[in-house]
Protein backbone atom coordinates (compact mmCIF):
# COMPACT_ATOMS: atom_id res chain seq x y z
CA UNK A 1 0.00 0.00 0.00
CA UNK A 2 1.39 3.39 -0.92
CA UNK A 3 1.84 6.08 1.71
CA UNK A 4 -0.82 8.22 0.00
CA UNK A 5 -3.36 5.38 0.08
CA UNK A 6 -2.52 4.58 3.72
CA UNK A 7 -2.93 8.24 4.68
CA UNK A 8 -6.27 8.41 2.85
CA UNK A 9 -7.54 5.37 4.77
CA UNK A 10 -6.35 6.75 8.09
CA UNK A 11 -8.15 10.03 7.38
CA UNK A 12 -11.31 8.31 6.15
CA UNK A 13 -12.10 6.32 9.29
CA UNK A 14 -12.62 9.33 11.59
CA UNK A 15 -14.96 10.81 8.94
CA UNK A 16 -16.93 7.55 8.85
CA UNK A 17 -17.26 7.58 12.65
CA UNK A 18 -18.34 11.26 12.60
CA UNK A 19 -20.90 10.57 9.88
CA UNK A 20 -22.39 7.24 10.98
CA UNK A 21 -21.41 6.90 14.63
CA UNK A 22 -18.88 4.56 16.19
CA UNK A 23 -21.36 1.78 16.95
CA UNK A 24 -22.63 1.66 13.36
CA UNK A 25 -19.09 1.54 11.97
CA UNK A 26 -18.07 -1.26 14.33
CA UNK A 27 -21.22 -3.34 13.85
CA UNK A 28 -21.69 -3.18 10.08
CA UNK A 29 -20.19 -5.90 7.99
CA UNK A 30 -17.79 -4.67 5.33
CA UNK A 31 -18.91 -5.48 1.79
CA UNK A 32 -16.25 -6.89 -0.48
CA UNK A 33 -16.23 -7.01 -4.28
CA UNK A 34 -17.19 -10.68 -4.37
CA UNK A 35 -20.23 -12.56 -5.62
CA UNK A 36 -21.18 -13.33 -2.00
CA UNK A 37 -21.85 -9.62 -1.39
CA UNK A 38 -22.74 -8.58 -4.94
CA UNK A 39 -24.60 -11.51 -6.55
CA UNK A 40 -24.82 -9.70 -9.86
CA UNK A 41 -23.77 -10.80 -13.30
CA UNK A 42 -22.10 -7.66 -14.60
CA UNK A 43 -22.76 -7.04 -18.25
CA UNK A 44 -22.03 -3.32 -18.62
CA UNK A 45 -25.71 -2.43 -18.68
CA UNK A 46 -27.23 0.28 -16.52
CA UNK A 47 -29.36 -2.21 -14.56
CA UNK A 48 -26.27 -3.88 -13.10
CA UNK A 49 -25.06 -0.50 -11.84
CA UNK A 50 -28.49 0.06 -10.26
CA UNK A 51 -28.38 -3.38 -8.63
CA UNK A 52 -24.97 -2.53 -7.13
CA UNK A 53 -26.27 0.81 -5.89
CA UNK A 54 -29.26 -0.92 -4.26
CA UNK A 55 -26.95 -3.30 -2.35
CA UNK A 56 -24.70 -0.47 -1.13
CA UNK A 57 -27.68 1.73 -0.19
CA UNK A 58 -29.27 -1.05 1.88
CA UNK A 59 -25.93 -1.65 3.59
CA UNK A 60 -25.82 2.06 4.47
CA UNK A 61 -29.48 1.90 5.62
CA UNK A 62 -30.56 4.34 2.92
CA UNK A 63 -33.70 3.86 0.84
CA UNK A 64 -32.39 3.18 -2.69
CA UNK A 65 -35.37 5.08 -4.11
CA UNK A 66 -33.93 8.24 -2.55
CA UNK A 67 -30.90 8.02 -4.83
CA UNK A 68 -30.94 9.27 -8.39
CA UNK A 69 -28.29 7.36 -10.33
CA UNK A 70 -26.94 9.03 -13.46
CA UNK A 71 -24.62 6.98 -15.62
CA UNK A 72 -22.14 8.43 -18.07
CA UNK A 73 -19.90 6.71 -20.52
CA UNK A 74 -16.13 7.02 -20.50
CA UNK A 75 -15.04 9.57 -23.05
CA UNK A 76 -18.06 11.80 -22.50
CA UNK A 77 -16.76 15.24 -21.58
CA UNK A 78 -19.98 17.03 -20.70
CA UNK A 79 -23.15 16.17 -18.78
CA UNK A 80 -26.24 18.38 -18.69
CA UNK A 81 -27.33 19.43 -15.21
CA UNK A 82 -30.92 19.83 -16.32
CA UNK A 83 -30.76 23.47 -15.28
CA UNK A 84 -33.14 25.77 -17.22
CA UNK A 85 -30.18 27.86 -18.37
CA UNK A 86 -28.61 24.81 -19.96
CA UNK A 87 -25.54 24.61 -17.72
CA UNK A 88 -23.33 21.53 -17.88
CA UNK A 89 -20.72 19.72 -15.84
CA UNK A 90 -17.43 19.03 -17.56
CA UNK A 91 -15.59 15.80 -16.82
CA UNK A 92 -11.92 15.12 -16.84
CA UNK A 93 -9.39 12.56 -15.78
CA UNK A 94 -6.81 12.88 -13.06
CA UNK A 95 -3.33 12.88 -14.56
CA UNK A 96 -2.43 9.46 -13.18
CA UNK A 97 -5.84 7.85 -13.83
CA UNK A 98 -6.90 6.09 -17.03
CA UNK A 99 -10.61 6.73 -16.50
CA UNK A 100 -12.64 9.67 -15.31
CA UNK A 101 -14.14 9.46 -11.85
CA UNK A 102 -17.79 9.60 -10.86
CA UNK A 103 -19.72 12.68 -9.89
CA UNK A 104 -21.48 12.90 -6.56
CA UNK A 105 -24.13 15.48 -5.77
CA UNK A 106 -25.88 16.48 -2.57
CA UNK A 107 -29.62 16.12 -2.10
CA UNK A 108 -31.51 17.74 -4.98
CA UNK A 109 -34.78 19.67 -5.03
CA UNK A 110 -36.62 16.37 -5.55
CA UNK A 111 -35.17 15.00 -2.30
CA UNK A 112 -32.87 12.52 -4.07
Amino acid sequence: MTDDRRQWLEDAFPRLVDTFGKDAVLQRRVLIPHHSDFPIRYNGWDDTARQSLDIVARQMEIDPDEIDLTIYKEGVNEISTGHPLGTALFLGNFEDEKHSSGLYFGRGDDGK
